[in-house]
């Protein structure tokens, strides 16, 4: 589950990227919106059945919570990032 999450917030990380690149849109907006297509890819993973319903309610977890999502998305390590999944696992 760990590895699922942490290709996602890869992911994640390279649209906020791409969308930052209109400066007209507010950081904050562009925030929210990576954190709602975020938990939309894992919705459509799971409903496809490449993941299981500990992953898509770790993503709804993590993902709607921002404190949480920036958290994950700050750390560079995979392991760090792995570590943080394991722990917040702990807590379902």
């Amino acid at each position: 589950m760990a590895k699922v999450m942490i290709e996602v917030t890869n992911s994640i990380k390279m649209l906020a990227r791409e969308t930052t690149g209109n400066s007209s849109t507010p950081v904050v907006d562009v925030l929210s919106k990576v954190r709602r297509d975020a938990l939309n890819i894992v919705e459509d993973m799971w409903r496809a059945g490449e993941v299981g319903d500990d992953v898509f309610v770790m993503a709804a977890r993590i993902f709607q919570d921002s404190t949480k999502a920036e958290i994950l998305l700050n750390f560079s390590n995979l392991r760090i990032q792995k570590a943080y999944l394991d722990e917040e696992m702990k807590h379902l």
